[in-house]
């Protein structure tokens, strides 16, 4: 669109206050070509859906793609806006690593949405529990703190059901299972590490006496329930990476 000003008849400095307007709109104008306004895509999760598109993870870059779309809207007649479709990026890497660290940036809306598909392929790929070295961080050393205080309330609770189970060699496996994650904290928290408490109660859980089998079924449930928290909420890529591989095992030892 072109202007026309007629500069002979307005003072000096108001002509100079309708040049600049101008050049401004005209700015803009060439911009728009470029970028239009309106909502962007987020481009930590086109990332993360670039990635999990180029490894062949259709599902998981499809739930991404849908999540960005989701965050942009729509307009009343359900169009997504025209300035929220993209072409993605080529892009390559690992697609759990590049989950776990979207994790932290996504938007805090998308968070839980992004873990649950890294606890999916974590999972899908029964990935293994790696080695946790000493714990330096204030953060993760807080985490790993309640993390151990959990471990302990789940071993104490099943040795407790132990007396109404028939089947010990499945609460032997599960007692191994949770000493293992057990003494794995304790080591990486070193004088760090709180005791044991000398005994627990727990809420929302069926009566261990009467549903034994229910009663174990809740607390792996709780156990595992805090394990996702940990890493929903870590400090640093490397603790959520081993929250969420500790979880996906989790649910394969149920």
């Amino acid at each position: 669109m072109i202007t026309t000003i007629h500069w002979v008849t307005f003072p000096r400095q108001f002509r100079l206050h309708l040049a600049l307007t101008t050049t401004f709109a005209l700015g803009a104008t060439s911009l728009g070509g470029c970028a239009l306004l309106g909502p962007q895509p987020n481009a930590q999760l086109t990332r993360a859906e670039a990635v999990a598109h180029a490894a062949g993870q259709e599902d998981i870059a499809n739930t991404l793609h849908e999540e960005v779309l989701r965050l942009c809207g729509h307009h009343a007649d359900g169009r997504i806006p025209e300035s929220c479709t993209y072409e993605l990026e080529p892009a390559e890497g690992d697609v759990l690593d590049t989950l776990i660290k979207t994790v932290a940036k996504a938007p805090e809306e998308s968070k839980d949405l992004v873990l649950t598909q890294a606890l999916k392929l974590a999972k899908e790929q029964q990935v293994e529990v790696p080695a946790l070295d000493p714990i330096s961080n204030a953060d993760v050393q807080d985490s790993a703190a309640e993390l151990l205080q959990t471990e302990y309330g789940a071993i104490w609770a099943l040795d407790y059901a132990r007396a109404f189970m028939a089947d010990q060699e499945h609460i032997d496996n599960l007692v191994k299972v949770h000493r293992k994650r057990a003494e794995q904290l304790a080591q990486a928290l070193g004088d760090q590490a709180p005791a044991a408490e000398a005994g627990w109660l727990f809420s929302d859980t069926a009566d261990a006496e009467q549903d034994p089998n229910a009663f174990i079924s809740d607390i792996e449930a709780l156990s595992y329930d805090h394990w996702v928290k940990a890493a929903r909420y870590a400090s640093t890529d490397a603790w959520r990476g081993y929250c969420i591989a500790v979880a996906a095992n989790y649910e394969l030892a149920t």
